[in-house]
């Protein structure tokens, strides 16, 4: 996981559990996302648009910085938000796009949402594409069983869930309800070319 910390101005890039990496080739690597939300996070910060990386976390999200071994650091997690892997992070089986001008649907294409905060492993969230019936990540269901949107027009959007998310990631869909809220998700991000 990539993290950031920021202590009296000076910024710090660590990356945790390297053998969790989406890149288990290159373990040290970077995906492109992770690099892309820091130079966003660091550009921010330092242009004076917003001082406080707080902004990139969830006031409701209560969990704490954990080490490789387990051991709570007594730290606040530096983010709660994840990018729709559609932008910019490809992944198998999935169009992507680089430009803001390629997405036909901002409306419809989420951005950020809250990842669950026992599954938030880098800065990319990937919805495998109908039909799969597989969370590869897990939303978070904190906020009244449901999760925060933001979309690509710009405007957010609180989703409730029908089933809750206590599951692993790249697990099938455990009920009909569960199904249902994959495919609403399946929705919200971009569809291959026919």
């Amino acid at each position: 996981m990539l993290r950031l910390l920021a202590k009296k101005g000076i910024i710090i890039l660590l990356c945790e559990k390297p053998e969790n990496r989406i890149n288990q080739r290159y373990p040290g690597a970077f995906m492109l996302i992770e690099l892309l939300v820091v130079i966003a996070v660091i550009a921010i910060f330092k242009s004076n648009y917003n001082r406080s990386m707080e902004l990139y976390r969830c006031p409701a999200d209560r969990t704490r910085v954990r080490s490789v071994a387990g051991v709570e650091l007594g730290m606040k997690r530096t983010r709660s938000y994840s990018m729709n892997a559609n932008l910019g992070a490809p992944q198998a089986d999935q169009p992507v796009v680089f430009r803001a001008g390629a997405i036909r649907e901002p409306a419809r294409l989420f951005v950020f949402l809250d990842e669950h905060e026992i599954f938030i492993n880098d800065a990319s969230f990937t919805v495998n594409p109908a039909p799969a019936d597989i969370w590869s990540n897990i939303p978070a269901d904190r906020h009244s069983h449901g999760c925060n949107f933001s979309f690509a027009d710009g405007h957010v959007e609180h989703w409730r869930w029908k089933y809750l998310k206590s599951r692993m990631q790249g697990s099938k869909a455990e009920s009909e309800a569960d199904l249902a809220d994959l495919r609403r998700l399946q929705a919200a991000t971009l569809r291959q070319k026919s």
